[in-house]
C-alpha cells in the first residue's frame, strides 16, 4: 500500500476538518429551511415579528421574496399605526416591484395617514391604472377628498368603489356622510338604509338616519332611530343626546334629564361612542374637532340645567350652568342662564 504523500500533522488537520464542514453545510440549509417557512408565515400573517426576522437575513431569499416580505411588513405596520416606518418599507417595495398594484395602494392608505392626501390620491390612481377593479383605492381616495373638504369629488369617487363592490358598507355610509354635508338629505338617507339592509344592527347609520329625521322635523321616527342606536351600542353618547333634546323640547323633562345624564356620565368616564357626525336640533352641523367631547359634555350640562331650570330647581340648574361653562368657557347661552336661575326667574 503506498505511502501518503501527506505529512501526519496535515492528515489529521484534514480529518478534523471535514466533520465541521459537514457540520456548517448542515446548519446553512437548515437556516435556508428556517427562513422560507419564516417566509411564509410572514406572508400569510402580514407578522411585523415574522416578517422583520426574515428580512434580517434578506441574503438567503429572492429579491421577489424580499419585495413581498417588505409589504407584508409595511401593511402590518399599517395596521399597528405606524404609517411612517411602514412608507420606509412600501418604498422598498415598489423599488423592487415598481408594478405592484397593492404596493401603491396600502403607501396612499400611509399618506393619508400622515395628512399627505395630495399624495395619497396619486398613490390610489397609479393602484388603479394597474387594477382597475381595485374599490378600496377608490375608497382610499373618497376618504381624501372628504377630509379635505372636496364632497362633490368624494361622492364621485364613493360612487366609483360601490360601482366596483355593490355592497361596499363603509363606501355607503361614508357617501351618506358626505351627502348630508352637501345638504342633500334624501340622499343621505337613501345610503344610511342600504347600510341597515346589509347590517341592520349598525348603530352609526341608525343615528344618522335619526339626525335626518329630526332634521325634518319628524321627532317621533328621529327618537326611534337614536332609541335603536343606543340598543345596539349603550355608550352612544350622541344618541343619548339628541333623544335628550327631543324629549326635552315635548316637555318630558325628567326622562330628558337622564339621558343629559348618561352624555355626563359617559364623557366623565371617557367612554367612547361610535364614529358619527354629532348633530343638534338647529341645523345639520358636525362636532368633527379635538374638543368635540368637551363641546359635547358642556351642552348636555347645559341641556340638564334647562330641565332642572324649567322644573324651578333653581340651585341645581346653577350647578349645571356653572360646570357647562367649565367645559366650555363662554358658552353664552350658559351665562345667560345662569344669571336667570341665580335670580330665581324662569327661562325666556
Amino acid at each position: 500500500m503506498p505511502k501518503s504523500f501527506l505529512p501526519r500533522s496535515l492528515t489529521l488537520l484534514c480529518v478534523t476538518l471535514l466533520p465541521l464542514l459537514g457540520h456548517f453545510i448542515l446548519r446553512s440549509y437548515a437556516s435556508d429551511i428556517d427562513v422560507e417557512a419564516r417566509f411564509t408565515e410572514c406572508l400569510h400573517a402580514n407578522s411585523y415579528e415574522l416578517c422583520n426576522e426574515v428580512l434580517q437575513h434578506q441574503d438567503l431569499i429572492s429579491p421577489a421574496q424580499r419585495a413581498s416580505a417588505h409589504l407584508s411588513r409595511g401593511v402590518a405596520l399599517l395596521r399597528m399605526n405606524r404609517p411612517s416606518e411602514a412608507l420606509s418599507d412600501l418604498n422598498a417595495h415598489l423599488h423592487l416591484s415598481p408594478r405592484s398594484s397593492g404596493g401603491y395602494y396600502n403607501r396612499g392608505v400611509a399618506n393619508r395617514d400622515l395628512g399627505r392626501c395630495e399624495s395619497a390620491i396619486a398613490d390610489f390612481d397609479m393602484s388603479l391604472s394597474l387594477d382597475k377593479t381595485n374599490a378600496d383605492a377608490h375608497y382610499g381616495a373618497a376618504l381624501c377628498h372628504q377630509e379635505t373638504g372636496a364632497y362633490h369629488r368624494s361622492v364621485e369617487r364613493y360612487t366609483w368603489a360601490l360601482a366596483q363592490r355593490d355592497r361596499f358598507l363603509n363606501a355607503l355610509l361614508n357617501r351618506g356622510f358626505v351627502y348630508a354635508r352637501l345638504d342633500n338629505t334624501s340622499a343621505a338617507a337613501q345610503d344610511f338604509r342600504a347600510v341597515l339592509e346589509i347590517d341592520s344592527r349598525h348603530a352609526p347609520a341608525h343615528f344618522n338616519l335619526g339626525v335626518i329625521h329630526l332634521n325634518w322635523n319628524e321627532l317621533s321616527i328621529a327618537e326611534k332611530y337614536f332609541t335603536s342606536a343606543i340598543s345596539i351600542n349603550s355608550g352612544y353618547a350622541e344618541a343619548y343626546f339628541n333623544r335628550a333634546l327631543i324629549r326635552a323640547h315635548r316637555g318630558e323633562l325628567r326622562v330628558a334629564a337622564d339621558d343629559f345624564s348618561k352624555v355626563i356620565d359617559l364623557a366623565l368616564t371617557s367612554e367612547q361612542s361610535s364614529a358619527s357626525l354629532v348633530y343638534d336640533l338647529e341645523q345639520l352641523t358636525g362636532t368633527e374637532n379635538p374638543d368635540a367631547e368637551r363641546l359635547l359634555l358642556a351642552r348636555s350640562y347645559l341641556g340638564r340645567g334647562q330641565v332642572w331650570h324649567r322644573l324651578g330647581q333653581f340651585s341645581a340648574a346653577v350647578e349645571d350652568y356653572d360646570r357647562a361653562l367649565d367645559a366650555a368657557p363662554g358658552m353664552i347661552d350658559a351665562v345667560e342662564h345662569r344669571d336667570l336661575a341665580q335670580a330665581r326667574r324662569p327661562l325666556r
